[in-house]
């Protein structure tokens, strides 16, 4: 038997799934990768590195996961969607945000 919190998300076609999960998986990838390079850059600025470091992946870490909750109790086409999501925002933001002079 379908959970009731799931039941309106799995009646959509596997097609649909995918994209809501690519998109909210590109959501959380930008809120965690760009999390992720603001705290790089305040790193050198911090009088606690250490503890803006752990904080920081703390609150991501905590962000993210109960962003892809809602998405495993749909399953499996959502999260491979997500997945997607996440590194598509990955390899844009590594290559948008990569310092001027490294690589081609």
């Amino acid at each position: 038997m379908m959970p009731p919190y799931a039941a309106p998300f799995c009646s959509l076609p596997p097609g649909m799934l995918l994209l809501l999960g690519l998109f909210w998986g590109a959501a959380l990838g930008l809120f965690f990768f760009g999390g992720l390079w603001l705290t790089i850059r305040a790193l050198p600025h911090s009088r606690r590195p250490h503890l803006l470091w752990s904080c920081s992946l703390a609150l991501r870490l905590a962000f993210f996961l109960a962003g892809v909750l809602p998405l495993l109790r749909t399953g499996a086409t959502a999260c491979l969607g997500a997945l997607a999501g996440v590194l598509l925002v990955r390899l844009v933001l590594t290559r948008q945000l990569r310092p001027q002079g490294e690589g081609a």
